[in-house]
């Protein structure tokens, strides 16, 4: 199963980056209790006060937990404006969109990756959920057939394809939207 990780933020001394801290840890723990309002609160103040992306991510990611998505989409276009070859900036933003009802933007965000910036399973499922939400299930099915072979047995070679197209939870990949897979 795959799964969303985000980055710890930099340990940096100044009163500033001590208070950003604690309320990075606070959010984290409403996070843990799944209070999400609470935590996008918290991990928003942090993300105000330092500019470690870090914490920027954190806030949005917090926000889309907390179905606040409209929170989450400023911030990410920023970093992403600050870092753009940050891939998980990208992938949030994309969820976001999702969350929105919008995958047609979520497509574009994901496409608008430079090419010379590394792409994780994250990235390729959260692009085949976006272009399936746009009935493009071949394409998807497609992404989803090159990024995964070998990946659960690891094995290296093409798997053989089930009758197309099958459906699963996209659960199986962190994400919670349903996705036509064509492959076992």
């Amino acid at each position: 199963m795959s799964t969303l990780v985000l980055p710890e933020p930099t340990h940096t001394h100044g009163a500033t980056a001590r208070r950003a801290h604690q309320l990075f840890l606070a959010g984290r723990a409403h996070a843990a209790q799944e209070r999400w309002p609470h935590a996008a609160k918290a991990f928003a103040q942090a993300a105000d006060l330092s500019r470690d992306s870090a914490y920027t991510l954190t806030a949005a990611h917090a926000s889309i937990k907390a179905g606040q998505a409209d929170h989450a989409l400023p911030r990410l276009r920023a970093l992403r404006r600050v870092h753009p070859d940050l891939t998980l900036a990208y992938t949030l933003e994309s969820h976001a969109w999702l969350d929105a009802g919008r995958a047609d933007e979520a497509v574009r965000v994901l496409q608008a990756l430079p090419a010379e910036a590394p792409r994780d399973h994250i990235y390729h499922v959260s692009l085949a959920v976006a272009l399936q939400r746009l009935n493009q299930h071949q394409p998807a099915v497609q992404l989803g057939e090159l990024r995964h072979i070998g990946q659960k047995s690891g094995r290296v070679g093409r798997r053989q394809p089930r009758k197309w197209p099958m459906r699963a939870n996209a659960s199986f990949f962190g994400v919670g939207a349903e996705v036509a897979l064509g492959w076992a």
